[in-house]
């Protein structure tokens, strides 16, 4: 088929190996629910006992880690609103589904709700080196990631915030809300939050962080040289192997400054941010690059663009931008969803 002439195609540019596999995408066909009672009451019998088991999954970890305490609405201070929140429901491209109850960060109140706030992401630049390392070094790499991570997080002490009781939770109701006492996705300081803990914990573990990318730590000891590479949650961990073991398992124990981690650990790097990674069979070269975004885009959009003109300039020349009067040319919901959704 077509698909697989293009990859065999981008094999041959690229010239590091016999077989171009990418992952499977068969789950780009389900629909994901848009609310609770999608996902709660989902039609098919499987995918309703897969999002049921992920809700209850997600409030038990709240409870497990005192996220909130629910209190009267009353006893909230006169003048607070409550944050509101939804249900973000997932499907991986490997096939995982994902429940988040997640707060509405917008619906928060600077100054208030929170102060400072960033979000701790790795720079790309950063992360080809650490590939480039992995290759030159024949280095071992593992990407490890940290269960709830942002339930983690704790909330600075002079600031309160409260939340409207979420859909399937027990014994809320409209007098009730939740009074935060962690972080939850979400919030706008929860990435923030949660990179400062992990940050005292990576120092705990003998871990230097670097002052051109504040995102990437580095290890040296008679283990060996290692590398961990933090994408908010996300940990690149590149080096020794037997430097990569320990610190898997140092995550995994309480330290002087920072609680244990729960953490998935996955050898195969192949996805990570969601880019495929492909090495060459003698793993001297890799492959980098997003070719189900594009599937994605043609799915979408394909039909769209079909025949149209193509311009060499970003502009389409003598078009100009004038503001609206009235109610001319106004574009639909469906459009302006649809637009969205392609910029």
């Amino acid at each position: 088929n077509q698909t697989g002439r293009e990859e065999q195609a981008n094999a041959a540019v690229f010239g590091l190996f016999d077989e171009f596999v990418f992952l499977s995408t068969e789950t780009a066909d389900l629909i994901e629910p848009r609310n609770f009672r999608e996902a709660w009451d989902h039609p098919d019998p499987t995918q309703r006992e897969k999002w049921r088991g992920l809700i209850q999954k997600e409030f038990k970890d709240m409870m497990k880690r005192d996220v909130w305490k629910m209190i009267d609405r009353n006893k909230k201070p006169e003048g607070r609103r409550c944050v509101k929140h939804k249900w973000v429901y997932k499907i991986k491209r490997d096939g995982r589904f994902r429940a988040r109850l997640v707060a509405c960060g917008y619906s928060q109140v600077p100054g208030v709700d929170f102060t400072d706030n960033y979000s701790p992401v790795i720079n790309d630049v950063t992360y080809r080196l650490l590939l480039v390392a992995q290759i030159m070094f024949q280095w071992k790499a593992r990407i490890v990631d940290v269960e709830t991570a942002f339930l983690h997080g704790e909330l600075e002490d002079d600031v309160d915030v409260y939340m409207d009781c979420p859909e399937g939770l027990e014994d809320g109701g409209p007098d009730k809300c939740l009074k935060l006492q962690k972080t939850i996705y979400g919030l706008v300081q929860s990435a923030r939050q949660f990179f400062l803990k992990l940050g005292r914990k990576l120092k705990d573990l003998g871990f230097e962080q670097n002052k051109a990318d504040p995102c990437l730590f580095k290890r040296k000891n008679e283990l060996g040289v290692v590398f961990v590479g933090v994408y908010v949650d996300d940990c690149y961990v590149v080096g020794n192997k037997a430097a990569v073991e320990d610190v898997t398992t140092g995550l995994q124990r309480k330290t002087r400054c920072a609680e244990a981690f729960s953490v998935t650990v996955t050898d195969d790097t192949s996805d990570y941010l969601s880019c495929d990674v492909v090495f060459s069979k003698d793993g001297k070269r890799a492959w980098l690059g997003q070719p189900h975004l594009i599937k994605n885009l043609r799915k979408h959009f394909g039909e769209d663009v079909k025949g149209l003109q193509r311009y060499a300039t970003p502009g389409t020349p003598n078009v100009t931008m004038r503001l609206m009067e009235g109610d001319e040319h106004t574009v639909g919901k469906e459009d302006h969803s649809k637009y969205r959704t392609g910029v």
